[in-house]
Parts: C-alpha cells; structure tokens; sequence
C-alpha cells in the first residue's frame, strides 16, 4: 500500500468512502475493550465453533483509556 501512488491511494479512500455512505461496506461487528480480550476471543470462538452465523465482520479491541 505504502507504494502505491497518492492519487491511486485517494481514489481508494473515496471508494471506501462511497461504500460506507451506500451501506455496502460495514464496520466491524463487535468492538470490546482492550482489557477484555479474552471476553472477545471466548466470543470469536463461541460463533465460529458453534456456527451461530452472528460474526459478519472484524472484532476490534478498544485501547483503554
């Protein structure tokens, strides 16, 4: 990414953009906080192992503040 040309990386980020805006890309599906880690994991685990099919997206850690 870091070699591609500015104006390719800007048409990335207005693509992206336009994504978001239209609903055709989505955010990631569950945030937890950086001290409850396992709690996510435990999670990631629960809906993949059990195929419950309620992971669509990325789980993010919070940093703590």
């Amino acid at each position: 990414m870091f070699n591609v040309p500015p104006a390719d990386q800007r048409k990335c980020a207005d693509d992206i953009n336009r994504s978001l805006t239209e609903k055709k890309l989505h955010v990631p599906s569950q945030t937890f906080p950086l001290a409850e880690a396992a709690a996510a994991i435990v999670f990631r685990k629960r809906t993949r192992l059990n195929k419950a099919g309620t992971l669509s997206g990325k789980i993010v850690l919070m940093p703590c503040v």
